[in-house]
């Protein structure tokens, strides 16, 4: 079965919050929320909340790896990018490697639906975010032959396990789990249901943990120390916040999470982010110049393999009259 890849773009407005006081009261609020038609979703939060998604299904091939790379090619400054692994019974092993680093410059969240066995684990492995709602199967990285192949010698092996292995190390996979993953045969699978994948990798890269904690720290005015207090005392209470009859309300999370990091109430949050539908406008063509830079630097960064394009894409971010309008109001009302 080939490789199926196809993107979506999910419609994103970037955060902005505006720069009027706390002594606006409710019911101003919402009239001018009316005259202005402003239905539009907006939240403070250090990561867009949608965006690109990326979906590959079926064995993972060259073509998969240049479509891949096509559609991160067309990204822009107002999207994040989740790569969906679905059903998935591995592939090639180059290919892979490759889809899961340009997936690792981009910073890309995975999730896991379905299967994903073999090579498509190893993209799993590139996410600097990771899901799993189905299972991720891993085994000793082999070589495919045919009766008419020519012989293998014991250096071309030990290249391909170099290669693996600099590539676990690449995204902060711990050497015990690589061990781990070549103690399985290829006829074998050592098979992590859901959760169960922690096991091997963390959730949240680390790297991009420590990266996201300074971005959000720095937004907000606080120590990176203070933002994860904040942080752990928001995820040791978070099952009291937003409970609904089946679960919890993600978006009531999202928002009582941001809450929590900029030291408000859910209610105080809410309200500063609808003062910025009203208030803080783009700035053309500056901010359209700087919304259009990460694609400049996500392409270069393809081109090259190297690079951090949404850290550089971030700080272009900062100078932006939206950026400095959101943080504004947030201060005020901090």
């Amino acid at each position: 079965m080939s490789a199926h890849i196809f993107w979506q773009p999910v419609v994103l407005v970037y955060c902005i919050i505006a720069c009027l006081g706390p002594a606006l009261a409710q019911d101003t609020v919402q009239g001018l929320l009316a005259q202005r038609n402003a239905e539009r979703n907006l939240q403070l939060s250090d990561e867009p909340n949608d965006g690109y998604s990326i979906n590959i299904t079926g064995n993972i091939t060259l073509d998969t790896a240049a479509k891949v790379e096509n559609a991160l090619r067309t990204v822009d400054g107002t999207e994040r990018i989740t790569v969906l692994l679905t059903d998935s019974e591995g592939g090639d092993i180059d290919s892979a490697l490759r889809i899961g680093r340009m997936i690792r410059l981009v910073k890309a969240s995975v999730v896991i639906s379905g299967r994903c066995y073999s090579s498509c684990g190893l993209i799993f492995l590139g996410g600097v975010q990771r899901k799993s709602f189905g299972v991720l199967g891993l085994h000793r990285p082999f070589f495919f032959s045919k009766g008419d192949s020519p012989p293998l010698t014991d250096n071309e092996i030990h290249a391909l396990y170099d290669e693996v292995r600099a590539y676990f190390r690449e995204m902060n996979i711990a050497d015990s789990s690589f061990e781990n993953m070549m103690k399985t045969p290829p006829e074998s699978m050592l098979a992590y249901e859901k959760g169960e994948f922690r096991e091997i990798a963390p959730a949240k890269d680390p790297v991009y943990d420590e990266w996201f904690v300074n971005v959000a720290a720095r937004n907000r005015g606080i120590t990176t120390i203070e933002y994860r207090a904040r942080r752990e005392n928001f995820n040791n209470e978070s099952g009291e916040y937003c409970r609904v009859p089946n679960g919890v309300d993600e978006r009531c999370i999202r928002d009582a999470y941001n809450a929590a990091t900029w030291g408000m109430d859910l209610d105080t949050y809410r309200l500063a982010n609808e003062l910025a539908q009203i208030n803080c406008e783009p700035d053309e063509p500056t901010d359209a110049s700087i919304a259009s830079s990460f694609n400049r630097r996500i392409n270069k960064a393809l081109d090259e393999m190297t690079g951090d394009p949404l850290s550089d894409y971030f700080e272009d971010v900062r100078v932006s009259q939206m950026f400095r309008c959101r943080l504004a109001v947030f201060h005020d009302w901090q």
